[in-house]
Order: C-alpha cells, then structure tokens, then sequence
C-alpha cells in the first residue's frame, strides 16, 4: 500500500527539470513586453506580433498536458473517456483561432483586420487563464501532481503580466 504523503502526486516539490525549463519559457514574453515599450514602431508592434504568436504556442503546449496524461492514464489502464483529449486539443484550435482572425484582412480601412491586436492579446490573456482554471480543477481531484499548481500559476501569472504590460503599451499606440 503506497502511503498519500510520499506519493508523487502529492508532493509540492517542483522538479527541476520542470522549473528550470517552465521559467525559461518565459524569456519570449519577457522579451515581447520589454519590446513592446523600448523599441520605436513599427519595431515594437513586431514585438508584440511575436509574443502573440508564443501565447498561442503557450497555450496549446497547455492543452496537450492533457492529451499527454490521456495517453498514460490509457497506456495504464485503456477506457473510452473522450474528456481529457477534448481538452488536450481545445486550447490549440482556440490559439489557431484567435491568431488566424487576427490576421484576417479586411478591405476598408487599408491594413486593418477582424481583430485588433489588442484585442488578440486579451483574447489569449483569457484563453490562459481559462487553461489554468481547468488544470487547478484536474490537480484538486488528483489529476496532476500537486507541484503542478505552484508552476502553472507562477508561470501563467507571469506570461500573463507580460501581456498585460504588452497590452498597455498597444492601447497606447492609439
């Protein structure tokens, strides 16, 4: 019989592998929103142009956690459970989404297209928080470890601040 408190999903000790690597990954929005504000345009709109494509990227690599703990849990023990591979691909169709009527043109006025870019990066600040939404529930019934919870929130309340701060400086633009 394994004992709860030295199970591995029951550990708040996040594994190096995962936090030096989770951290790494925000370098990209660190580096969006510190464009966004120091370089002149049309240099920083390429800037946040690039941190929207990594949100998505971000977003998805979120959604396909689940697809990943899908393929154990059915490596382990087979069922039929659509859910967890839904999900798994839902955050990568919302990104495609977003991006692609983002870059949707329009003809009048010149240059301009179904989504603003301010508008896309809330649409992508939304789409992350709604993600860890879903994966704090799958922690709290066990379906990730518990260390799963201090790195998803620190690492999707900075992408998030980054965006933000991004964000601002689009609304500034006029």
């Amino acid at each position: 019989m394994s004992d709860q408190s030295t199970s591995p999903l029951s550990s708040d000790l996040i594994p190096a592998p995962a936090a030096v690597l989770g951290y790494v990954g925000l370098v990209p929005f660190v580096i969006g929103a510190l464009g966004t504000w120091l370089l002149p345009l049309p240099y920083a709109a390429y800037m946040a142009s690039a941190q929207i494509y990594y949100a998505a990227i971000t977003l998805s690599f979120f959604g396909a956690v689940h697809w990943g703990w899908a393929l154990q849990r059915d490596f382990d023990a087979p069922t039929s459970s659509w859910e967890p591979y839904v999900w798994g691909v839902t955050p990568a169709v919302i990104s495609w989404a977003v991006v692609a009527i983002s870059s949707f043109p329009l003809m009048d006025p010149p240059g301009a297209t179904l989504l603003s870019l301010d508008q896309t990066v809330a649409m992508l600040i939304a789409g992350l928080l709604l993600s860890l939404l879903i994966d704090l529930k799958r922690i709290r019934i066990g379906r990730f470890p518990v260390w799963y919870r201090k790195l998803r929130l620190r690492l999707t309340f900075s992408a998030v601040a980054c965006l933000g701060i991004s964000l601002l400086r689009i609304v500034s633009y006029g």
